[in-house]
């Protein structure tokens, strides 16, 4: 679940009222639609059911909107931040990201893509084999659980559970969140072939909670104010406990956008760390600007689980809305059409 991950010690990423009075109702009774609306982004829609090009979920002239799916057309595209040296020659920064709603291994599921531009920021079109990734969600009920990652230099890998058998169902296994808060311990291990089962599983500590944030975003690379939304922040770390894992990672889901940020942070105080490096790489990594600080989140750094870093991260709040006339087409990730 690792958009060009950097971290080799990792295991596996409002102006107006807000997102939540602009988004569609969920029935309370349907678990899984209300998990859903963290996952997907949606196209805000008009009276007809059309979609609104170029109108973002939260600005006020959005009214109603609809998770999207893979026919569809978007009415404005999410990309990563660049730092402020590139955004000339870059604004739409280095990777652009989908999230859009299929079926994966017999559940409902959602898919957010990772393009890489093929590095000439020439998103869309088509797919760079090698290049371009995506993350399978697949949703059980109210819980949303991993079960299919692509990075494109590490190749198609299946998050399993020890549910998992040869002869049986795909058993997803990387926990996200189930509900709106809590905490709990995952097993959970990654393996080439969906039914490989492997023989040893991670004890991983997944930690969620619900905020309503109020998060910076730009379009096509300048600066254009905060949104408001609710969020579900998911923690993974690598041991049962906090203190005991070497590295972490976090995902931020916004209601009605989808998944907006990644990062990944490591324990320096986990025995044997590179701390020097660690630290280098987090300065390095605070100096390119592309994770900007939100107030109210989360994180490893609280009292009692101090030394922690943050070398590496995405945020997709760099938009680009669609012209007046027209939709931005999606480019499917051909690995999860092809495991449905």
């Amino acid at each position: 679940m690792k958009p060009k991950l950097m971290v080799a010690a990792i295991v596996m990423v409002c102006a107006g009222p807000g997102l939540v009075s602009h988004g569609e109702e969920v029935p309370q009774s349907d678990p899984v639609a209300a998990a859903r609306d963290f996952l997907v982004q949606s196209n805000c829609i008009d009276d007809l059911g059309q979609p609104k090009p170029g109108i973002l979920p939260f600005q006020p002239e959005c009214g109603a909107h609809q998770g999207l799916r893979a026919s569809q057309g978007m009415a404005y595209r999410k990309h990563d931040w660049p730092a402020p040296e590139h955004r000339a020659g870059a604004p739409l920064g280095y990777q652009a990201s989908d999230a859009y709603m299929t079926t994966l291994v017999g559940y409902p599921a959602v898919v957010q893509t990772f393009d890489m531009g093929n590095g000439n920021a020439s998103f869309g079109g088509r797919w760079d084999q090698g290049i371009d990734g995506g993350d399978g969600l697949v949703l059980i009920d109210d819980r949303v659980i991993g079960v299919l990652t692509e990075d494109g230099g590490g190749g198609v890998q299946w998050l399993l559970s020890p549910a998992c058998s040869p002869s049986g169902p795909v058993a997803p296994g990387w926990l996200f969140f189930q509900g709106g808060g809590g905490e709990q311990i995952a097993p959970n291990a990654i393996a080439r072939n969906p039914r490989g089962c492997p023989t040893g599983f991670a004890q991983s500590l997944t930690r969620w909670r619900s905020r309503s944030l109020t998060f910076p975003y730009l379009i096509r690379g300048n600066p254009a104010g905060t949104f408001q939304a609710e969020m579900i922040v998911s923690e993974h770390y690598t041991h049962s406990q906090v203190e005991r894992s070497n590295a972490m990672e976090r995902f931020w889901f916004a209601r009605g956008l989808g998944k907006v940020r990644w990062e990944a942070w490591v324990n320096l105080g986990f025995p044997g760390q590179d701390v020097a490096k660690w630290k280098a790489q987090g300065e390095r990594f605070a100096n390119t600007q592309r994770c900007p600080s939100v107030e109210g989140g989360v994180g490893p750094n609280e009292p009692g689980h101090g030394g922690w870093v943050l070398v590496d991260c995405r945020t997709w709040t760099n938009f680009d809305p669609a012209p007046s006339n027209s939709l931005i087409p999606i480019t499917p990730w051909p690995t999860a059409a092809n495991n449905p």
